[in-house]
């Protein structure tokens, strides 16, 4: 069952990975933008501290 689990989502990201070139432009205008901030605050927040204290 745990094997099961995991080859789920190695498909599920799959998916969204051959969504991704089938319309690059719909995609990276619709779903690049926000996760990159979240990511880019996420890891500047993770990643320096210091930043954050000032």
């Amino acid at each position: 069952e745990d094997t099961l689990e995991v080859r789920d989502d190695e498909m599920q990201i799959e998916v969204v990975t051959a969504e991704i070139p089938t319309s690059p432009y719909k995609a990276q205008t619709t779903m690049v933008p926000p996760v990159i901030v979240t990511i880019a605050v996420s890891f500047s927040t993770n990643l320096k501290p210091s930043n954050s204290s000032h």
